[in-house]
């Protein structure tokens, strides 16, 4: 039988964990990341709402291209995600006894909703007059490129991620 030994919460010990001179200092930091956490979560969930709310009476024959792509994108997210765990999703898709178009068809709905708010949020853009400046578009790749773990291989195609941060600050706007 062995008993798990743990550490004194001492100056000394919060030093070794980071850029911490105290355990105040540790547990200050540790409550800002849960009160951020916190306002995160709070924030998406009004979002969300909102969307919902936005789309809720929209009837309209989507685009086949549009969802196709929609979908294209969640797999690409899945893959992001099961990549960051080690997995691959043939994996995931063997754990869930599902097929690629299995996964799509039940996954459709989503697709279908996500365009929809996209759509959305593109027209009270524009009918607000909500422009998104070159300034902000160019900060917010600034953070996302120092934020990104560097290594080799990495190849970000700058003028993708560009429009991707030009949609998200545009978003931000509308549902500012």
């Amino acid at each position: 039988v062995s008993e798990r030994k743990l550490p004194e919460l001492t100056d000394e010990f919060a030093k070794t964990l980071g850029q911490f001179s105290s355990v105040e200092d540790l547990k200050k930091n540790i409550k800002d990341g849960l009160m951020a956490e916190k306002d995160m979560k709070a924030k998406d969930e009004r979002r969300s709402k909102i969307a919902q709310e936005l789309i809720k009476d929209i009837r309209v024959d989507l685009p086949v291209v549009l969802i196709e792509v929609e979908l294209n994108k969640m797999m690409a997210e899945l893959e992001s995600s099961l990549g960051r765990m080690n997995l691959t999703h043939e994996s995931y898709l063997a754990h869930l006894g599902k097929n690629w178009e299995e996964l799509k068809k039940e996954w459709h709905p989503k697709a279908e909703s996500r365009v929809k708010v996209t759509l959305a949020l593109r027209a009270v853009a524009k009918k607000e007059s909500l422009e998104v400046e070159e300034g902000e578009v160019e900060e917010k790749v600034g953070e996302i490129l120092r934020s990104a773990p560097a290594g080799p291989g990495q190849n970000i195609d700058l003028t993708a991620l560009r429009g991707y941060v030009k949609g998200l600050v545009r978003n931000e706007k509308v549902f500012e």
